[in-house]
């Protein structure tokens, strides 16, 4: 709970009550205080002052006098004030004069204010005395002073309504008297005859809207409460004391703040630090995956060419070759690899399109076909299948004309026709 608690308010207004009557006492009295009262000292006989000022600019404005009668007989008085308006009477010039004066509130902030500035300089505080010009200054500042300075002439009088509402418009003045309280109405406290013997505020916190009652009975301690409570120096340093509260919790929130923008940061830190690590590592992984994927690709193509090479060395066509190498290897980027069933008929087709390997008994084709197996299945370069009586290139065809046979050339490795 902020400024004065439901006890703290309590404190507070006894604190306000014993200060109200010093300052009422200084007002009747005018007694001196000591040095530590000085300020209040000050206050207190800014008020008699503001008084008397406005009863002089009252006095200063009324001019009576008296004239001769048109025929001299007698004097006639006469009711003017300073502009030379007349009137027709004391009562009716004087009610003219106090209504054209400034209030007593004016000449409080006027002679007052400044008063108090140069006790705090005197005193040599001049920190306090350029704080409390500049709360001084503020518009709701001096509202807050103005009404309780109507409050304290309307107790005075024994106005206690009019001083009950001043009081509350004080209290309630944004700036002037911030203790994290407002006031929500009072009740005059009166007895069988009607007669007021206290004052009940209705009091509410703005933070967390509890609402409480207090209670000051008597009309004098009633009146004392409000005037010590209220009063601007009082107020000014309570709503300092407020202010610095303020700046206190927001400086610790502030810290609190960076503390956990800097775990944050070291959080961020770390997590970016780890963040890079595994990106690292997973570059790694990456680039082993890509070299394998590449090694993998760099065996699967010398498998290719060096299978293909032995299907050449063996008689196929390269129109074989191309058309059937996927099926026939089944490598990785290629399609499925045949079947040993599906690659044996396969290779058997095409060394039946030889007219020598076709009249082969089927012992030999049998041979022939095993060597095709194990050129296509272990990969190592074999020796030509037909140097050794078999049918030359399978896809080499014999000529359109003369019929002659194909024979394998050991020279140039190529099937060339028979000649005699």
């Amino acid at each position: 709970m902020n400024g004065y608690g439901a006890l703290g308010l309590v404190r507070g207004i006894s604190d306000g009550i014993n200060l109200g009557s010093q300052m009422i006492g200084a007002y009747n009295q005018m007694q001196d205080y000591n040095d530590r009262q000085e300020v209040k000292n000050v206050m207190a006989q800014g008020m008699d002052a503001a008084k008397a000022n406005r009863q002089s600019a009252i006095d200063a404005n009324m001019k009576v006098g008296g004239e001769a009668s048109a025929d001299g007989s007698m004097t006639v008085p006469t009711y003017q004030d300073a502009a030379g308006k007349s009137y027709g009477s004391e009562a009716e010039l004087r009610g003219a004069s106090e209504k054209a004066a400034p209030s007593i509130e004016d000449y409080y902030m006027k002679n007052v204010v400044p008063k108090i500035s140069e006790t705090y300089l005197r005193q040599g505080n001049v920190e306090q005395a350029q704080k409390w010009n500049d709360w001084a200054e503020q518009k709701n500042s001096k509202a807050g002073m103005k009404h309780w300075a109507k409050a304290l002439q309307a107790g005075q009088i024994g106005d206690y309504k009019a001083y009950a509402d001043n009081m509350v418009k004080a209290y309630n003045t944004p700036g002037y008297y911030d203790d994290g309280l407002e006031a929500d109405g009072y009740d005059l406290v009166k007895d069988k005859e009607g007669n007021v013997t206290g004052l009940t505020l209705n009091l509410r916190n703005k933070q967390t809207g509890e609402k409480f009652a207090q209670t000051v009975n008597g009309q004098k301690d009633m009146v004392q409460m409000g005037i010590g409570l209220l009063a601007p120096e009082n107020a000014f340093k309570t709503t300092q004391s407020t202010v610095m509260a303020a700046e206190a919790a927001k400086l610790k929130s502030a810290e609190g703040n960076l503390k956990f923008q800097r775990e944050i940061m070291r959080d961020d830190r770390k997590a970016a630090n780890q963040a890079q690590l595994q990106d690292k590592r997973d570059q790694a992984a990456t680039d082993r995956l890509v070299t394998g994927k590449q090694m993998d690709a760099a065996n699967k193509k010398a498998t290719v060419d060096t299978k293909a090479e032995a299907l050449r060395r063996a008689g196929y066509s390269e129109e074989f070759i191309n058309q059937n190498m996927p099926s026939l290897l089944g490598l990785g980027e290629f399609k499925k690899a045949a079947t040993p069933a599906e690659t044996r008929r396969m290779i058997h087709m095409e060394r039946m399109k030889d007219f020598t390997y076709s009249r082969k008994p089927k012992e030999e084709q049998a041979a022939i076909l095993e060597r095709d197996m194990d050129i296509i299945n272990g990969g190592a370069p074999q020796a030509n299948p037909m140097s050794g009586g078999m049918s030359p290139q399978p896809q080499q065809q014999r000529p359109a004309t003369g019929g002659a046979p194909m024979i394998y050339d050991s020279k140039t490795g190529q099937m060339v026709p028979y000649q005699r």
